[in-house]
């Protein structure tokens, strides 16, 4: 057996897992055992001696402490799941009620921001500190088989790789994936979306500094797209401006990694200068050394050495971006033409009263459909002139169990509902508008013969939508 010494942390050592358990007593039918997690370890005293902690810790050949007996003594370990974890820039929670996996990617939409993302987890090390929130029974997480595209997609719209730290099951149309923990490690399931089983939500990570709150979205855009979808959703890209020395330009520091992420900084080819895209005027910082910007650069924000550095990369890159609100700053819809000319084939179109509607099937986060449909179209659907029930079954025809973007958001300035057409601001009651907030975005969906509603959805997932055009 491997040799032991007292602790009271989990830790990896090269490259091994390296478990903290508890030395209890043998003989005594109420002995206690050691409780934790590989995240979380509970200290418990040994009887007889009050006030000391005997936790050992075990190595076996495969890195899993399994237990082991040890003269009077026996070594285990139990997971004692927690019901909150903050990790990777992300605040995790496991909540206990059974739904089937859509009823939970709704509740966490609706409570958080979606379920479990664990792409950016993407190592043994980082995904360990996730089996507090796991059990033997499954709980439905993210990840699910995309039958339009007959691969694996995480629900929040980040991009799937395969990980590293585990086999992948055998995926089908109809499976979603679980996470449970097996020899005291976490690791995927699959099973049908319609069992109903405890799941895992998340929040992005959220800063509040110099009066503004900050946000970091994962999903890669290039700069002028996550411009769009920072002033749709937040305020604007971030503007580090006011932050403009050492001492709180470290707070950002939790919103970075070594992979650079956009903030509103760019060169302004019509002035030959940087400038910040919320408008507020530029000066070099005092915390970092300038780049060598040009036409075509955009910022970055990264962390090197454990501090904050501005970074340059070309503004088509597609990157992770980090948006701000501001309690002074007025909302702001841009009308930029998109980039993207790449053809979508059409689903299905419907004309009602005079406007058109037409259905894309290609998937695109909220943003990006809104350029699309306003580069070839009026708009994303504005619904405010559907009123009969001709209009509505005739939406019907278009419309499935897939929520399709429609121009209704979450203005997270006005805090109210708005359309993104800015043609008036009525919701049609027929819609049966659930709650929204902030980063939440509208997708139109119907169940067999039933009239279409709308339900929340993140901006940032991968949707099929519907345009408009017409007045």
């Amino acid at each position: 057996m491997a040799g032991h010494r007292r602790g009271t942390l989990s830790e990896w050592q090269n490259g091994r897992l390296r478990e903290w358990v508890r030395v209890a007593s043998l003989p005594s039918r109420d002995s206690s055992w050691c409780k934790g997690g590989l995240a979380d370890w509970v200290q418990l005293k040994t009887r007889g001696e009050a006030g000391e902690e005997h936790c050992s810790v075990a190595e076996s050949p495969s890195g899993l402490g399994l237990g082991w007996h040890w003269g009077r003594h026996a070594v285990t370990a139990s997971s004692a799941p927690v019901q909150q974890l903050v990790s990777n820039g992300k605040t995790f929670f496991r909540v206990e009620e059974a739904l089937s996996w859509h009823e939970a990617l709704q509740h966490c939409r609706q409570q958080h921001a979606d379920l479990a993302d664990l792409q950016s987890m993407n190592s043994l090390q980082s995904i360990a500190r996730l089996y507090s929130l796991t059990s033997g029974t499954g709980a439905w997480i993210g990840l699910f088989f995309d039958v339009h595209t007959s691969a694996l997609r995480w629900s929040s719209g980040s991009a799937f790789t395969d990980p590293v730290w585990t086999t992948l099951p055998s995926f089908r149309d109809g499976l979603c994936a679980t996470l449970y923990s097996v020899f005291l490690a976490p690791a995927l399931g699959a099973a049908s979306c319609t069992d109903r089983k405890p799941f895992i939500c998340y929040n992005v990570q959220q800063l509040v500094s110099n009066g503004k709150t900050f946000f970091r979205v994962e999903e890669a855009l290039s700069w002028h797209e996550a411009l769009q979808h920072c002033r749709q959703q937040h305020a604007d890209l971030a503007d580090l401006q006011s932050m403009n020395s050492l001492q709180s330009i470290a707070r950002l520091y939790s919103l970075t990694s070594g992979t650079g992420a956009w903030i509103g900084l760019f060169f302004d080819v019509h002035t030959s200068a940087l400038r910040w895209s919320s408008g507020s005027a530029f000066t070099d910082p005092v915390w970092t050394t300038l780049p060598s910007f040009r036409d075509g650069l955009c910022a970055t924000l990264y962390s090197v050495f454990l501090a904050p550095a501005l970074g340059a990369a070309s503004c088509t890159d597609r990157k992770p971006f980090i948006c701000y609100n501001d309690p002074d700053a007025s909302h702001r819809i841009t009308t930029e033409p998109s980039l993207d000319l790449t053809t979508i084939p059409k689903l299905a179109a419907v004309q009602i009263g005079r406007q058109i509607f037409t259905r894309f099937n290609q998937v695109k986060t909220w943003t990006s459909a809104l350029l699309y449909c306003r580069s070839r179209h009026t708009d994303l659907a504005d619904l405010q002139t559907v009123a009969d029930e001709a209009g509505k079954e005739a939406l019907r025809t278009i419309t499935d169990e897939t929520e399709a973007w429609i121009g209704l958001y979450f203005n997270a300035v006005s805090k109210s509902l708005s359309w993104s057409s800015t043609l008036g601001a009525s919701i049609p009651t027929w819609l049966q508008v659930p709650k929204f907030g902030t980063g939440l975005c509208g997708g139109l969906r119907t169940y067999v013969r039933f009239s279409p509603r709308v339900y929340s959805v993140n901006c940032s997932s991968l949707q099929p939508f519907i345009c408009f055009y017409g007045a």
